[in-house]
C-alpha cells in the first residue's frame, strides 16, 4: 500500500493516453468560448488528468505522507473550476504551448490549496 502514491504519480506523468499540452487545452478553451461545442475526447482526457491528481492526493493522505496540496475536506471542484485553475497557472507561469496540463494543474492546485 505504501507504493500507491508513487505509482499514481508515475502514471500521472507517463500515461500517453492522458498526456495533454497546454496548447491543446488552450485551443479547446478558445473554441468553446467562441461558440463551438466541446470536444468530448479533450474533455474526457482532461477529466482523467484531474481524477489522477485527486487520486494521488488521496493516496498520499491515506499513506500518511505529506500531500502536495491540501484542499479543505469536501471542497467541491467542477471541471470549469479545474480549467480555471490550470488557465490561471498557465498565465502566472507564462506557460509555453508544450507545457503539460498535468504540471500546470499540480502547480495551480498547490498555489490555490497550500499545505
Amino acid at each position: 500500500m505504501r507504493y500507491v502514491p508513487l505509482l499514481c504519480l508515475t502514471a500521472l506523468f507517463i500515461l500517453p493516453a492522458s498526456a495533454m499540452s497546454w496548447g491543446e487545452l488552450e485551443d479547446e478553451i478558445n473554441a468553446v468560448e467562441g461558440g463551438a461545442a466541446g470536444n468530448p475526447q479533450i474533455i474526457a482526457r482532461f477529466a482523467e488528468i484531474a481524477e489522477m491528481v485527486a487520486t494521488y492526493t488521496i493516496a498520499l493522505r491515506e499513506a500518511g505522507a505529506t500531500p502536495l496540496l491540501c484542499p479543505a475536506p469536501g471542497t467541491p471542484m467542477s471541471i470549469d473550476e479545474v480549467v480555471s485553475v490550470v488557465r490561471a497557472e498557465a498565465r502566472r507561469s507564462n506557460a509555453g504551448r508544450s507545457t503539460t496540463v498535468q504540471s500546470l494543474m499540480l502547480a495551480g492546485f498547490r498555489e490555490k490549496f497550500p499545505c
